[in-house]
């Protein structure tokens, strides 16, 4: 699947993951360990929007090096274009209780600050 492709899908699973919150807020999750595979634990009560603005002290404008320190290495990377601006987002494993949501994925700019978070569920 092309790059492009993967974030159109990307796209349509953040917007049917909810819509942009007008507050900015700060979601604190719990990263386990198994093997060489972290996770990112998400609380049951955590909405959505909420993950768009922030997760872990990670929200826009928070530099590739500032991710790597709090997250680590993501699983993986995919480049392509989205509105026009070139970007690579960092997937990391993720789950929420109840949810179909597998992956968090931070979008990271040319400056290479994130630009904005996505949602991955499985289907």
């Amino acid at each position: 699947m092309s790059g492009s492709l993967v974030l159109l899908f990307l796209a349509i699973v953040l917007t049917a993951a909810g819509c942009h919150s007008g507050r900015k807020a700060t979601v604190h999750v719990t990263v386990h360990r198994t093997g060489h595979r972290k996770t990112i634990e998400i609380g049951r009560g955590v909405r959505a929007s909420a993950l768009q603005s922030g997760v872990q002290g990670v929200s826009r404008d928070t530099s590739a090096a500032q991710l790597l320190t709090i997250f680590g290495k993501p699983f993986t990377k995919v480049s392509g274009t989205f509105r026009g601006q070139q970007e690579t987002c960092w997937a990391y494993h993720a789950f929420q209780p109840g949810t179909s949501i597998d992956a968090l994925d931070f979008c990271l700019n040319k400056a290479q600050k994130v630009e904005r978070i996505l949602i991955s569920e499985h289907l």
